[in-house]
């Protein structure tokens, strides 16, 4: 699966190793997520979620996500088109916003979850240490009903971030996510979809690691994402594409 969603950064000279400093700027018109002229089409290999179709997302990202769904509307309106797939980040212990959710079926779209496990340690996620929360969050999931998309730990093949490349072995990161799959599934959780988002290898050079290593299994993936950056001409750090 590839689409594309644009972020602008603070031109730092850095990249930003928090997801706060990292997202919390992103304008909104530029989050659409398409390639060129096309939106790109996503499959899906478990057939209970969606079958395997080519389907068009136009997704969007908007930094009032999910306490609103303003930002969201007035991008809408910005491009005469409402999207179908709307994005929020969630820093691990928060809830499942289904009422965010709901707000986004009623405008026809489908929510995608970035969580975030910042602050915590993935080998005590893989341990159990955490199932109550994941419990909760998968029951939650279920009783919504509809399709949720769930990304866990994004790009972490990069340094930027606690679970990734350097700071967390990739091995401990497969276990954690294996272990949050197993038990969405035990709780019945089947509308969720999981995606799986790494960071183009090359541009970042010694920054970025080949993914492979982090491949928790296509049983335990729906999704697949690259996370790739554009940087313009004029401002090389302030605006990015991050194609997802």
């Amino acid at each position: 699966m590839t689409a594309a969603a644009a972020e602008s950064v603070t031109p730092s000279g850095t990249r930003p190793p928090r997801i706060e400093t990292r997202f919390a700027t992103i304008v909104a018109v530029c989050a659409a997520l398409v390639i060129g002229a096309g939106a790109v089409a996503i499959w899906a290999p478990w057939r209970s979620v969606q079958p395997t179709q080519s389907i068009r997302y136009l997704g969007a990202y908007e930094p009032d996500a999910p306490g609103s769904y303003a930002g969201l509307d007035r991008f809408a309106r910005s491009i005469g088109r409402q999207p179908n797939l709307v994005t929020y980040y969630s820093h691990w212990l928060d809830p499942f916003q289904a009422g965010f959710a709901a707000v986004a079926a009623s405008h026809g779209a489908t929510t995608l979850v970035q969580i975030a496990p910042k602050d915590v340690t993935l080998g005590k996620i893989a341990a159990g240490q955490f199932d109550p929360y994941l419990r909760s969050y998968a029951t939650a999931v279920k009783d919504y009903g509809k399709q949720v998309i769930l990304s866990f730990g994004h790009e972490m093949n990069g340094e930027w971030y606690s679970w990734g490349y350097k700071h967390t072995p990739p091995s401990v990161y497969v276990a954690a996510w294996r272990h949050i799959v197993t038990v969405f599934r035990a709780v019945g959780a089947r509308n969720a979809t999981w995606l799986w988002t790494v960071n183009i290898v090359g541009n970042e050079g010694p920054m970025t690691a080949d993914p492979a290593l982090w491949w928790p299994g296509n049983s335990y993936v729906n999704w697949v994402g690259i996370d790739g950056y554009y940087y313009t001409s004029r401002d090389r750090k302030s605006t990015r594409l991050n194609s997802s």
